[in-house]
């Protein structure tokens, strides 16, 4: 299918959705990238486990993605 095509039927798509449909839509998108912060919380993590070798819990780091990616 060609680009143009494929646009239309994005846009077609996209002005027809409900609100619900287009934040998983822009999850969708979204979702392949992280935000600096996130990745700057990454490797601030990964620096203090190659320092100390503690590991930081699930729950513990459920509530950090859940907070980084709510801001």
């Amino acid at each position: 299918m060609e680009t143009t095509a494929l646009r239309d039927k994005l846009h077609s798509l996209i002005e027809t959705s409900s609100e619900e449909q287009l934040e998983e839509i822009y999850d969708f998108f979204k979702g392949n990238e992280y935000s600096d912060d996130f990745k700057a919380s990454l490797d601030h993590e990964f620096e203090q486990y190659q320092e100390d070798g503690e590991i930081i819990s699930r729950p513990e780091i459920d509530k950090m993605i859940e907070q980084l990616l709510h801001q």
